[in-house]
Order: C-alpha cells, then sequence, then structure tokens
C-alpha cells in the first residue's frame, strides 16, 4: 500500500490536574485502532477515517515524550508519527496573612493564611521569632493566640510547595500589641 503518515497534536504546556487532549490523525482513511505512547503508558486510541483522540489525566510534573504508532493492517502501511513533547507544570500560588491591627495584650489574635483555594498542605507562619505549622485546607487555614505580650511583630507566611503547586512566601506585615491604657484617678 501507500506509505502511511501519522501525527500528534496537543496543547503542549499544561499543569499538574489538568487533562489533555490528544489527537491522533493518519493521512489516510484508516478505520481500526493507533496506540498512543503517552511517557511509559500505552493507550488505545480508535481511528475513524484516520482521525481519533485521547483524553489523558493524572499527569505528574515533568516532560513526557508523546507519539503514535500504527501496525499497519491489510491496505495500509505501519507508520510511527515523530516524538512530541508535553510539559506538565505544576501551579503558582499566592500566599497572603490577614489579621486586624492593632489589639491589647492579652486579645486573642486570630490570623488567616490564605492561598490557592484548591491547596491542602502546611504553611509555616512566623509570628515574630516564632514559626508554627498551620494547617491550609481547601486554600486557608487560620492560627489564633491570645499570649502576644506588648510589641510590634513582623508576621509572615511561607508555603513550601509540593508535588502540584510552586510554593511561595507572603508579604512581610506588622501587628502591634499594646499594653491596655488605664485611667488613674486622683482621690
Amino acid at each position: 500500500g501507500d506509505t502511511t503518515t501519522i501525527d500528534v497534536e496537543f496543547i503542549n504546556t499544561i499543569f499538574v490536574g489538568d487533562n489533555v487532549v490528544i489527537n491522533v490523525e493518519l493521512n489516510k482513511k484508516v478505520n481500526g485502532t493507533v496506540t498512543l505512547h503517552v511517557g511509559n503508558d500505552n493507550y488505545t486510541v480508535i481511528v475513524n477515517d484516520g482521525v481519533g483522540s485521547y483524553t489523558v489525566s493524572d499527569l505528574i510534573n515533568k516532560t513526557y515524550d508523546i507519539s503514535a504508532s500504527f501496525a499497519g493492517d491489510v491496505n495500509f502501511t505501519e507508520s510511527k508519527s515523530q516524538i512530541k513533547t508535553l510539559e506538565v507544570n505544576k501551579k503558582l500560588t499566592n500566599i497572603t496573612v490577614e489579621f486586624i491591627t492593632p489589639v491589647n495584650v492579652g486579645e486573642n489574635v486570630v490570623i488567616t493564611i490564605k492561598l490557592n483555594e484548591s491547596v491542602n498542605a502546611t504553611a509555616k507562619l512566623r509570628i515574630g521569632e516564632d514559626i508554627v505549622d498551620v494547617a491550609i485546607v481547601n486554600g486557608q487555614g487560620t492560627y489564633a493566640t491570645a499570649a502576644l505580650a506588648n510589641g510590634t511583630y513582623s508576621i509572615n507566611a511561607t508555603f513550601a510547595g509540593d508535588d502540584k503547586y510552586v510554593g511561595s512566601t507572603s508579604d512581610i506585615k506588622s501587628l502591634e500589641v499594646n499594653k491596655i491604657s488605664t485611667d488613674v484617678k486622683v482621690v
């Protein structure tokens, strides 16, 4: 038969957690199957009139080599596509801290840490010289304390990143903890 060529087409950059649709196209009106190679995994793609597609999910943060191969049949020769690469990147994050300032000594201070809403991880919260771990659930976590002495505290949060997300550090904000004012009456 005539020479058969095969090609794979896809968006070449996605984020961890995204699906990628890989289109397979042969130059002939082939009806049958081709094998799609994604990294070390193989998938069978049904082809009608030389065209097929396959959706791949659960890809991790790395570069994948993607190609397709057609075994040939009675009418058409076997063929392998060129290898193309797919970059699967971690999502960028933006971490912030929020709290009310100033407060008085002994008052409860609630510090809210916000990240991308799908993040479930642990962030490091720095309050002056102290660092505490704060659980982030669905992109948010809180820490409360009433034990801060009089003074000004630099506060920020850091997320180290994980298999899906790039780490980030928040801007430094100041928390003022004031002494409680007393009225002195002279009798």
